[in-house]
């Protein structure tokens, strides 16, 4: 299982989400935990950099992320919500 770690800055955004953003971010939370390698790569040539993962019901939702896999650990970056 991996740990979630967030900045200041992302958590400000975190708590920025309206309620059906909340939501998703939590179900989104629960597979990074577990499954972060499934998220597309932001540049394709370097696949093991930032990570981008779309979310909520109709995709409004956007995470860029890192997978430090030595520590098990997801720096969630930038979370944005588009609804």
């Amino acid at each position: 299982m991996y740990q979630i770690t967030v900045d200041g800055h992302t958590q400000q955004q975190l708590d920025a989400l309206p309620a059906q953003g909340q939501a998703a971010w939590r179900e989104l939370r629960a597979v990074l935990e577990v499954a972060p390698w499934n998220g597309e790569p932001l540049h394709p040539k370097t696949p093991d950099g930032v990570l981008t993962w779309q979310f909520g019901p109709d995709q409004e939702g956007l995470a860029y992320y890192l997978v430090i896999e030595h520590a098990r650990q997801v720096a969630v970056l930038q979370v944005h919500w588009f609804g």
